[in-house]
């Protein structure tokens, strides 16, 4: 497996919660197994409050979420983001390219962030792409 670093938006570390096995599941799990996954404070920070809503109660446990936010840090390499851009049509997104760029990373991204296809030298990509890159297919 070649070491791909990646800086992963939030909705897919959300599936890798709410989706065992699913393909952004896998995604998160190649990228925390190679230690590659990429975040800065901003990305952290929105992962935080996402994961903290209510509406995520009914399908995993707090405590779980909990656990999960208070760990994860310890397996990604935090990024102090240097540069800033302003290229997602959705500027909430921003935050991602930022930590990719500075952190010479892929990003696994939403549908939005998939529109963009790449930027710069960054090379935006399903959970699916990420996996095949990572498992040298």
């Amino acid at each position: 497996m070649t070491a791909e670093r990646a800086v992963i938006d939030t909705n897919v570390l959300v599936s890798f919660l709410l989706r065992h096995g699913s393909m952004p599941w896998r995604a998160v799990r190649l990228a925390l197994e190679v230690d590659q996954l990429m975040m800065s404070e901003a990305t952290y920070g929105e992962l935080c409050d996402v994961l903290r809503r209510r509406k995520f109660d009914a399908y995993v446990a707090r405590d779980l979420r909990e656990s999960f936010l208070r760990d994860l840090p310890s397996f990604a390499t935090f990024v102090t983001v240097n540069e800033r851009v302003r290229a997602c049509a959705d500027p909430t997104d921003d935050k991602f390219v930022e930590t990719a760029i500075n952190s010479n990373a892929g990003i696994t991204g939403d549908r939005a962030l998939l529109a963009m296809r790449a930027f710069r030298n960054v090379r935006i990509m399903t959970p699916t792409a990420f996996v095949r890159l990572a498992e040298g297919r």
